[in-house]
């Protein structure tokens, strides 16, 4: 999302080589009144100066209307489908290039600042006798100039004095990566749960040995030299024998291809949860207990050509180095950060919590209302083993005052948008039992029936994904039954699923 700041307003703006570039390369563009255009400002000069004299300076206000802007792209949807909120970008011309800057300076929900026409704030001060010096605080250029305030939204993208040449590099640059190139020859969708995604390879810097630690691996093909992760390590400058891989959980997503980063980095130290390990170190075990979990129990398999689908992504066994059980706190220049162990959707699903900024990298361990598609369509249900050990987690990070919550599949989250997706996912465990209790009231006793069942009553599923609610169907008459709720038989070598005669829910 792109919001373009004009002196001449949003009809000025409208006019941009770089408003019809952006739109011609996909992005959505916001083109914002502030207060006082220019052709208002030339013929009111009074009321510009009361806002000076009143120290209610227009450059402040200007500020505060764009960070406006960004509220309103941030509130407006609850779950940042149908924008990418980590991929909010201001571009202003001339003057509004300062507003545009000071606006990425105070608000780290703007991903990319470009300030066209303006290199220094000295030479927009003396070179336009059109801008009047109240637009300004007193003594700014006492405190800082533009290059420092770009240094100040690092690491953030922060362009200053782009020509005509440039405009579509520095798009690309804070550019939303609707689709991406793995490497194979072909576009792979933001929202591919198999097939791995840019944000779910994360690497951050701690101590102690752990020089690096890259945070879950994705699909074989992004580790390979022209994928994803393998270069970013290189463009890091990271010592290949100081990096760690953090496992969140066995899924092909977020393990497969382990075993070809260990190759490109022979070094490469494997840390996951001893929950999941085994599964994780063999792709057959993984298969067997991730994919496969309920072919014993009720018959649920799949068939050959996803088995073989899946044992591509997994790609080839690799060892796990070390098996934790309790968290790992680390500090690195000052900056404090932690494996923490936040299960639900697996065992020993992990995730990184850097207190000091408030953001928690949790994987898959909140998932809202489940797995969504670029256009924000559902791709499959919010999946967990455990109800009662979902909600703990779900109480957990609630309880950290979470600032910034970056899950594997869907846009940064910054503040009230996580306490959005986690009520959201509060709220499916809800709709998924409210379904589950109708699907038994009908009749329906197989795993494969429930499942059935809620699959058409579940808001927004796709047809013919029945099979990817079985963990969270299965965990809530697990739940029901520990409560005396549900009675579970056996029959012809399936699980049966019965209201206790006595609790009926009707």
């Amino acid at each position: 999302m792109l919001i373009v700041l004009d002196e001449g307003g949003k009809g000025e703006a409208a006019k941009l080589t770089e408003v019809r570039h952006a739109q011609r390369e996909g992005w959505a563009v916001l083109l914002p009144d502030l207060r006082a255009p220019a052709s208002l400002r030339h013929r009111n000069s009074r009321w510009l100066t009361a806002a000076w004299m009143l120290d209610r300076d227009l450059l402040n206000q200007r500020v505060w209307d764009t960070i406006r802007c960004v509220d309103f792209l941030s509130d407006r949807y609850s779950s940042a489908q149908q924008i990418d909120k980590g991929r909010i970008a201001v571009w202003g011309t001339g003057a509004l290039g300062l507003v545009a800057l000071l606006a990425a300076a105070m608000d780290r929900r703007v991903a990319g600042v470009v300030a066209r026409d303006l290199q220094t704030l000295e030479e927009l001060m003396s070179s336009e006798e059109a801008i009047s010096p109240m637009l300004f605080k007193h003594n700014m250029l006492e405190s800082f100039d533009l290059p420092e305030l770009a240094d100040y939204i690092s690491p953030r993208m922060a362009m200053l004095a782009i020509d005509d040449d440039e405009v579509g590099s520095a798009l690309a640059n804070c550019g939303p990566r609707r689709r991406r190139d793995c490497g194979d020859g072909r576009d792979h969708p933001r929202a591919d749960p198999h097939g791995g995604d840019r944000r779910n390879a994360t690497a951050m810097p701690v101590p102690a040995g752990f020089r690096t630690a890259a945070r879950d691996r994705g699909r074989g093909p992004s580790v390979e030299p022209h994928g994803t992760i393998v270069p970013t390590i290189n463009e890091l400058g990271f010592e290949p024998d100081d990096i760690t891989l953090v496992l969140t959980h066995p899924d092909a997503d977020h393990c497969g291809g382990t075993a070809s980063l260990r190759a490109a980095y022979p070094g490469l130290k494997v840390v996951a949860h001893a929950a999941d390990s085994p599964p994780l170190g063999s792709p057959t075990d993984t298969i067997a207990q991730r994919y496969e979990t309920f072919a014993r129990t009720d018959d649920m398999r799949l068939d050959s050509s996803a088995l073989a689908r899946i044992a591509g992504r997994l790609g080839a066994g690799f060892e796990v180095d070390e098996r934790i059980t309790d968290e790992r706190w680390f500090s690195h220049q000052q900056t404090r950060s932690a494996i923490v162990h936040i299960p639900g959707h697996s065992h020993g699903h992990l995730g990184i919590w850097m207190p000091d900024e408030r953001a928690l990298i949790a994987g898959d361990a909140v998932m809202g209302y489940g797995i969504r598609n670029l256009d924000g369509s559902l791709l499959y249900p919010p999946q967990f083993l455990s109800r009662s050990t979902y909600e703990a987690t779900l109480d957990r990070i609630a309880g950290l005052n979470v600032d910034i919550l970056l899950c594997a599949h869907e846009a940064p989250m910054y503040g009230a948008d996580v306490a959005a997706f986690i009520k959201d996912s509060r709220d499916a465990i809800g709709v998924l039992e409210a379904n589950v209790t109708a699907a038994l009231n009908s009749g329906a006793e197989t795993l494969t029936d429930v499942c059935q069942a809620v699959h058409e009553n579940y808001p927004g599923l796709p047809p013919n994904r029945a099979a990817d609610l079985a963990p969270s169907v299965a965990a809530i008459l697990q739940d029901l039954h520990a409560n005396g709720t549900v009675q579970i038989t056996t029959a012809d070598g399936l699980r049966r699923f019965h209201f206790e005669r006595s609790k009926d829910v009707r």
